[in-house]
């Protein structure tokens, strides 16, 4: 197995929900490698969005798609359409299903390479304790998950 910093950093990204008050009752869960507030907003551009995406909370994650496809997964009943990431949820149980999914692939890649779990960990602090950016009524801002013991 590859252990490059290369490697290891390409599988770093956060897994996000958004709503948008135009879609009362829906939730996006998506994947990006980037920033989940630009994201956001680039998913807002398009003269066909009634109103802007507002990020309810963004987790950096390492496997990020494997993150977001267990979600996906563990939400497919929940799916609008199969083809769409938009869920309808409440946007708590979506964070409650990332966290979760989030945990059982960091057991996954523990169980596979307990050395590359432990060298994520140690060199990008991601996997048990993921960051997290839970935007409160002002500001986005960077908190430890309640589920991790944190005051997010």
């Amino acid at each position: 197995m590859n252990h490059s910093p290369e490697v290891i950093q390409s599988s770093i990204g956060w897994v996000y929900v958004l709503e948008n008050k135009a879609m009362p009752g829906l939730v996006k869960i998506g994947f990006t490698t980037g920033c989940p507030i630009k994201r956001a907003k680039a998913l807002s551009s398009p003269s066909g969005i009634p109103s802007p995406f507002i990020l309810v909370e963004g987790s950096k994650v390492y496997c990020a798609r494997r993150v977001e496809a267990m979600a996906h997964k563990m939400l497919a009943m929940f799916r609008v359409d199969a083809s769409r990431e938009f869920f309808k949820v409440t946007s708590s149980k979506a964070v409650e299903v990332i966290r979760l999914a989030d945990i059982l692939v960091c057991e996954d890649v523990e169980r596979e390479s307990p050395e590359l779990f432990d060298l994520v960990f140690s060199t990008y602090g991601v996997m048990k304790w993921p960051t997290c950016i839970n935007p409160g009524p002002s500001m986005p801002g960077v908190s430890v998950p309640r589920f991790f013991g944190g005051s997010a």
